[in-house]
């Protein structure tokens, strides 16, 4: 799974005044620390919209952050899990957005489908 997030900050706070900085990555690795592992809040089972959409909340509970996009991209599975009917050779994404957020594009990768067709 690949992770993009994009938050846009409110004016003033990312650093001296007239200063043209950039935030620190890190405080938003530790906004969504808590999904890292599943817990009561956050089971595992959680689908991946509601996780996206987890992810803006703890962003937007950063004072200085006044909008946020969350894109979590799947990756192509060949081997699926018991129970699992999704399709196959797909790639999926889910995306959440709140406030002022920055737009982010859907960009699947360009490479084929690396599982065997079935059947043929």
């Amino acid at each position: 799974m690949d992770l993009f997030l994009a938050v846009s900050y409110e004016p003033g706070t990312t650093g001296r005044p007239g200063a043209n900085q950039y935030p620190d990555y890190r405080l938003l690795l530790k906004l969504i620390q808590p999904l890292k592992e599943p817990s009561p809040a956050y089971p595992a089972q959680m689908q991946w919209e509601e996780l996206a959409k987890a992810m803006v909340t703890l962003l937007l509970a950063e004072p200085s952050i006044d909008g946020a996009a969350v894109q979590l991209r799947v990756h192509l599975t060949c081997s699926p899990k018991p129970g699992d009917t999704g399709p196959r050779g797909f790639w999926r994404a889910a995306i959440a957005t709140a406030g002022d957020a920055p737009l982010l594009a859907f960009v699947p990768s360009l490479a084929g489908s690396p599982c065997q067709r079935i059947g043929r």
